[in-house]
């Protein structure tokens, strides 16, 4: 605010901020999803498994390599039926492929046990099926055969797929007026088949 930022929209995990002169956009999160994701952030834990790294040859602290893919496939699955971010949702895609190309020592246990803990496991799933079909994400053998026996981490990739590269959108507001009720309803459905325990589903019915 003191350089001059102007806060412009606030949702449930991030502040929106533009500076009105050079129109640059700062998103400051205290989360990193929706309330209805349930994702608690515990910022001492991130924060202990943070790691030293160089941007333009300047120090800065990002997360570990594996709360980082949880992470990227966290965005791309709670943004998933924001049709006009389309090329945006590709990007994310390949954030996570180039995330897993530039972390081959990546921890595997560590993440899939950390998914299972926060009921994230097919959110995971999803997101690395994508990198993997999409970008062709080399993965270990025994990582590949996890995904594989997830029937509903593929399912919902395959949805997703088609969300992604439909050209006509016929949820669009300007041709239906029943935009909202209707993308709505498609995409509870969708956020309540990519968790895997009952009581996230029940919390997020409950939102």
């Amino acid at each position: 605010l003191r350089k001059g930022y102007v806060r412009d929209e606030i949702f449930d995990q991030e502040g929106r901020y533009r500076h009105p002169d050079s129109g640059v956009e700062v998103d400051v999160h205290w989360g990193f999803a929706p309330r209805y994701f349930h994702l608690p952030v515990v910022a001492e834990e991130l924060f202990a498994r943070a790691r030293p790294e160089s941007l333009l040859g300047q120090p800065v602290t990002t997360f570990s390599a594996e709360d980082l893919l949880e992470i990227l496939c966290v965005q791309v699955m709670k943004d998933s039926w924001e049709r006009r971010q389309q090329l945006e949702h590709v990007s994310k895609v390949c954030d996570i492929a180039e995330h897993l190309r530039a972390e081959p020592r990546l921890d595997w246990s560590r993440v899939f046990q950390s998914a299972r803990r926060q009921g994230l496991e097919r959110i995971v799933h999803c997101g690395i099926i994508l990198a993997r079909e999409l970008l062709g994400a080399q993965l270990p053998p025994e990582v590949v055969s996890r995904i594989e026996a997830d029937f509903g981490a593929r399912n919902c990739a395959r949805r997703m797929c088609r969300s992604l590269f439909t050209e006509a959108d016929s949820l669009s507001p300007l041709t239906n007026p029943h935009f909202a009720v209707g993308l709505r309803f498609r995409q509870l459905a969708f956020y309540l088949g990519m968790r895997e325990r009952q009581r996230d589903r029940l919390r997020h019915l409950g939102e």
